[in-house]
């Protein structure tokens, strides 16, 4: 979403971080499942402060996001209860996901990116296979 990409980054990272914990804590018996909430979740459960952006996003979608957010006196409260709900769900059972995607908006985005990434993958088959590294001329 224009606007929110130091907020994605850091969604991202903390999806990475947990990915590779889950490998970490696994001999363990322990699990990890990263749940991923719909935007509005932890835009309006959280409070969410934005930098200066100067003149350079003036009268843009991104100034437009990020005016609705700060000015927003909004609770999901329906979204954050079907998170919850999810949550719970699977909290009890032995082999949990490793991403719960909470809410049908967020699994169709979730579905449309994968979508994308594959399709982008396979146009682009040749030039992910020109990174490979030939050894059999060494």
């Amino acid at each position: 979403m224009p606007g929110l990409a130091a907020v994605t980054a850091a969604n991202c990272a903390i999806e990475g971080y947990c990915e590779s914990l889950a490998f970490e804590v696994a001999p363990y018996n322990i699990k990890v499942t990263v749940v991923e909430v719909p935007p509005e979740v932890g835009l309006f459960t959280n409070a969410v402060i934005f930098a200066s952006e100067g003149q350079i996003y003036k009268n843009t979608v991104t100034e437009k996001v990020r005016n609705t957010i700060e000015s927003s006196d909004i609770f999901p409260s329906q979204a954050f209860r079907d998170a919850i709900d999810g949550i719970l769900a699977i909290a009890a059972i032995d082999n949990p996901p490793g991403k719960l995607i909470a809410g049908l908006e967020a699994m169709n985005q979730v579905k449309e990116k994968l979508s994308i990434i594959s399709e982008e993958m396979d146009d682009f088959l040749c030039s992910s296979y020109a990174a490979d590294l030939d050894t059999s001329n060494s």
